[in-house]
């Protein structure tokens, strides 16, 4: 059993920069040319 559902953008009620911004982070990392980037 997957813990994983599909929901429409439309359902989401906040906004996605400000989670982003101030909610969560975007980190990256890797070498030069190959990178791997997560949200926090």
């Amino acid at each position: 059993m997957s813990d994983y559902f599909e929901i429409s953008p439309k359902e989401l009620n906040r906004n996605c920069f400000k989670l982003i911004g101030e909610d969560f982070m975007l980190i990256t990392a890797g070498k030069e040319n190959k990178l791997n980037t997560m949200t926090v």
